[in-house]
């Protein structure tokens, strides 16, 4: 398996362990606030990835720089669109199905 996906995978796991220590003792508004933080940061990063991956790209010199210019600007696309519909994914799990006050 490649190490990307390894790598991303064990940071799902801690940020979602993170979550839901979190959410243990404070409320949920306190953890949409932080979801709101987390998903702009992590936009922000995102854009700064494609753009890097993007001028690389326009002035790589082999196939192969290419080919893995186009692998970041996709690998950074999937993982915007991941953190754009992670907070509506929970949210729907957590209010909608479970009920939980502050929602």
């Amino acid at each position: 398996m490649d190490r990307k996906v390894i790598r991303n995978a064990v940071i799902l796991l801690i940020l979602n362990q993170l979550v839901h220590t979190a959410s243990a003792g404070t409320d949920l508004a306190e953890l949409w606030d932080l979801f709101s933080g987390l998903k702009t940061l992590a936009s922000s990063l995102g854009l700064v990835i494609i753009t890097y991956d993007g001028i690389a790209w326009i002035i790589g010199e082999g196939a192969q720089d290419r080919e893995e210019a186009k692998k970041g600007i996709i690998y950074a696309m999937a993982g915007m669109i991941f953190v754009s519909s992670a907070q509506d994914i929970t949210r729907t799990l957590y209010c909608d199905n479970i009920k939980v006050g502050g929602c």
